[in-house]
């Protein structure tokens, strides 16, 4: 069976000096993801050129720039999320993924969808990256999977972070076609995030099933980070020999 799904694996890091050593050895493409506290991020974003470029020189692939996990609802958003998107324009990755924030209590999640939307068509402009909502629980969120399915966004489904198996399925039926990434990983009743198990194999089964185009990038917990290389090369050949 012919399809075009691309595996990566996750890769982060939160300082200047922790970036030699995480991308010294990437040999799987990746989702780059930045520093996820904005107080970190603040302190290397003068250095993301100089970062693209070692990107490049090392030939990693990258699939897709995780962004800081900052308020969209916020206009600062603006500011950080452009440098996001045009750090993945330099460095050729696909998407972006972006965190819908929680709204506070006395603002109603319409006024607060209303000005995330503003925002993230005004830096979507700007970039040739899609800029894709990743999926949460927790009715606080601005963009609730729901609500991402309403307005019709890419999506980043992130199977991890759903709660039953049913709400994840029915999601890549009905809106496969806007689902821009999946951060694949399994999850227990007290812990996500965890090494793929035979659910995971069915989500992509359903994927390839409906001739869906796109990235999974595989997001383990850091005691598992040993196992994603081995995982993804698993994922690629079991797929491939379909």
């Amino acid at each position: 069976m012919e399809h075009r799904i691309k595996f990566g694996i996750r890769c982060s890091f939160n300082f200047l000096e922790d970036f030699e050593s995480r991308f010294r050895n990437i040999t799987e493409p990746i989702e780059l993801a930045l520093p996820h506290r904005m107080d970190e991020y603040m302190k290397i974003r003068a250095h993301l050129d100089e970062l693209a470029n070692k990107i490049k020189d090392r030939g990693i692939k990258v699939l897709s720039v995780h962004a800081p996990q900052g308020h969209i609802t916020d206009s600062f958003f603006l500011t950080w999320g452009y440098e996001a998107g045009r750090f993945a324009d330099t460095v050729g990755a696909e998407n972006v993924t972006v965190h819908p924030n929680s709204v506070a209590r006395d603002t109603s999640r319409q006024t607060a969808q209303e000005i995330a939307l503003r925002y993230l068509r005004m830096v979507q402009r700007r970039c040739k990256a899609r800029i894709a909502i990743k999926t949460f629980e927790g009715n606080r969120r601005v963009f609730r999977p729901q609500d991402i399915i309403q307005l019709k966004l890419p999506m980043v489904l992130d199977v991890a972070h759903l709660f039953f198996h049913e709400e994840v399925l029915k999601i890549i039926h009905n809106y496969h076609q806007n689902i821009s990434m999946v951060h694949l990983s399994a999850r227990s009743d007290n812990k996500s995030h965890l090494p793929i198990d035979d659910f995971c194999i069915e989500v992509v089964n359903l994927l390839i099933s409906y001739g869906w185009e796109g990235s999974v990038i595989l997001e383990y917990l850091p005691c598992y980070h040993y196992k994603l290389k081995e995982d993804c090369q698993f994922l690629r050949e079991w797929f491939q020999n379909l």
